[in-house]
């Protein structure tokens, strides 16, 4: 048997940690610089975070963990130098595989555990003045109770505890190569879920039946779990949006609506789909096509320099245009990535810019009493256009024969 040549077992160990861990330590190097030069810029001089979306993003560690409360896991990432992990030890061996931060400090017991290693942790990160950056707002939340928040705070009373929104969205809003890739793939498995669920279809088929297909074959494809899975069919169900499957049955002449996905590795794929169970009416199909074609109206307005306020502008001409009323106040998409719903909010009045990067789900349509004729597609802003990262929705009603 041929003994291995230097650095093969090496090479054979990086291999096999880039199976657990999400990416690689080029990627992740370069989130900690972009971060630190975002601490620099909003005059931080460390940042503190919790939430799940956040450690994940910092250590590139999943863990299904975040379910249980008791033992919060906590990334510190200083103005200089390297981040630090805080996790219980039954954690760590987890954390040792598959994050990318070395400096992992564990803790016996739970939460109070866990903040009494993150205050010693941060003597001599944190001093008299100094600005400790966490996520206290901008749709973020602190993955600690507010008792211990308060705990931590307390133990550093020269110290300012600031809100890092401004600082954390600025980061995560821009997706690397390797975030759309991955996004791509689940747009991917997204798309074929759908089509199987619809294919699963048949007279006596409930709205639960639909949703269980789905979920059973977005686990089938690939994705992490199901996610975020709204369904609703029916005459007077069509405005019940985000509402739960129900046992209700399927009949001739309904229109059914999913919204929603899961995630591959993290990040999200959110799309909505409808479907006619028989022969739909040409009413129907007239504003189908009409949804359709303003979903592609607006991706094809996207561009660098435009703000989310701009494509709500532009969708809410296109329905003056066509004899539609829409409401000023709608928002007819979000930010999206290894959250459902991230900033900005596509409503008119959000003025954020879009950079390449930036990654954005769509969504508008017709809302009425007998149909709701809403699609939805997730784009990436490219240097000069927008880019699919769903696979897009059919420019015709789809027939779910029965």
């Amino acid at each position: 048997m041929r003994e291995p040549e230097p650095g093969e077992e090496l090479k054979r160990q990086v291999e096999r940690d880039l199976q657990v861990r999400c990416f690689d330590d080029a990627e992740m190097s370069n989130r900690l610089q972009r971060a630190q030069e975002g601490l620099a810029r909003d005059r931080l001089d460390v940042l503190v975070v919790s939430d799940e979306a956040n450690v994940v993003y910092f250590t590139g560690m999943a863990t299904p963990s975040f379910v249980t409360r008791s033992r919060p896991l906590v990334v510190v990432v200083p103005l200089e130098g390297s981040p630090l992990l805080i996790c219980s030890r039954s954690q760590s061996a987890n954390a040792r595989a598959a994050s990318w931060i070395q400096d992992i400090r564990s803790f016996e017991g739970f939460e109070r555990e866990a903040i009494d290693e993150l205050i010693g942790s941060l003597v001599g990160l944190v001093s008299a003045g100094s600005r400790v950056g966490c996520e206290l707002g901008g749709e973020l939340r602190v993955g600690m109770s507010v008792l211990a928040f308060l705990r931590l705070e307390a133990a550093f009373p020269e110290a300012v505890f600031c809100d890092a929104s401004t600082t954390i969205w600025a980061l995560r809003a821009i997706k690397s190569t390797a975030e759309r890739d991955l996004m791509r793939r689940a747009g991917v498995i997204n798309a074929s879920a759908f089509d199987q669920a619809l294919t699963s279809v048949r007279i006596g088929s409930t709205e639960r039946d639909v949703a269980r297909a789905w979920s059973s074959a977005l686990v089938d494809l690939g994705a992490d779990r199901p996610g975020y899975l709204a369904v609703h069919s029916g005459p007077g169900n069509y405005r019940r949006v985000s509402g739960s499957a129900r046992d209700r049955h399927l009949a001739p002449g309904d229109l059914i609506w999913l919204d929603g996905g899961a995630t591959f590795r993290g990040y999200w794929s959110d799309v909505t789909r409808m479907a006619a169970i028989g022969e739909p009416r040409p009413d129907d199909q007239r504003r189908y096509a009409f949804s359709w074609a303003v979903i592609r109206a607006l991706i094809g307005f996207v561009r660098p320099g435009r703000t989310a306020g701009d494509i709500a502008r532009r969708s809410s001409e296109i329905f003056r245009d066509a004899g539609y009323p829409m409401g000023q106040s709608a928002r007819i998409g979000h930010g999206l990535g290894m959250e459902l719903t991230e900033p900005p909010s596509v409503v008119d009045g959000d003025e954020t810019v879009l950079y390449p990067g930036m990654t954005v789900s769509l969504e508008t349509g017709v809302a009425s009493w007998d149909g709701y004729f809403v699609l939805e597609d997730n784009i990436v802003v490219t240097e000069s256009r927008a880019e699919m990262l769903s696979v897009a929705a059919r420019p015709e009603l789809p027939t779910v024969e029965v």
